[in-house]
């Protein structure tokens, strides 16, 4: 892989530029992510359209609450 194409984003969100699609953000209440940050506010820095919500599970979620995954991603794409 050329050294451009892996710095490729890094310029882009330099450059102020953002995912245009809609970005799905899970995380599990009980894993690092969810004690350590606010993915929600953090995702909203690169992308445009963000939307997510925690699950009660650590690190693995659709190993730990499938439904709820499935739910999630069922909504999403409609």
């Amino acid at each position: 892989m050329p050294v451009a194409a892996c710095h490729g984003p890094a310029k882009n969100f330099a450059a102020g530029q953002k995912v245009e699609c809609p970005v799905l953000v899970l995380w599990g209440t009980q894993g690092f992510v969810g004690r350590g940050y606010e993915p929600l506010r953090v995702w909203q820095q690169y992308a445009a359209d963000v939307r997510g919500q925690e699950l009660p599970t650590g690190h693995f979620l659709p190993e730990e609450v499938p439904d709820l995954v499935s739910t999630a991603l069922r909504d999403f794409l409609d």
